[in-house]
């Protein structure tokens, strides 16, 4: 798919774990969900995301629940309630973290470069 891209663990900053993201802009994000892929229509959206357990997931919508799905995976649930055109539709899954910088605002990164994203 031209929407979904994978970096082996050698690319990424840790070395230990795969990164999986997308990239929904032009008319992409019709490759992973069927949908009118165009600016024009807005749409809310909810996702369920299995994942092994050492993976976090995180999409451009608000997380609602994550919980062990079983010994091995966790399940994500997502849920996107202010409509938005598909190309803003994203996810990532990797070794990643997230620090808060207000009530509002997080950055996700990989653990490696989180401290000098949020000081930028």
């Amino acid at each position: 798919t031209t929407a979904l891209s994978w970096l082996t663990p050698e690319q990424t900053a840790g070395k230990q774990l795969p990164y999986m993201y997308s990239l929904c802009q032009m008319n992409f994000c019709r490759d992973f969900a069927p949908m009118m892929d165009t600016p024009s229509q807005k749409i809310t959206y909810n996702a369920t995301v299995v994942a092994p357990s050492q993976f976090v997931v995180r999409m451009s919508a608000n997380t609602t629940s994550t919980d062990m799905y079983n010994e091995t995976h966790t399940i994500s649930t997502f849920d996107a309630a202010i409509k938005i055109p598909s190309y803003l539709i994203a996810i990532v899954v990797g070794d990643l973290v997230e620090s808060d910088l207000d009530e509002r605002v997080s950055i996700i990164s990989e653990p490696t470069y989180i401290a000098s994203a949020v000081e930028e």
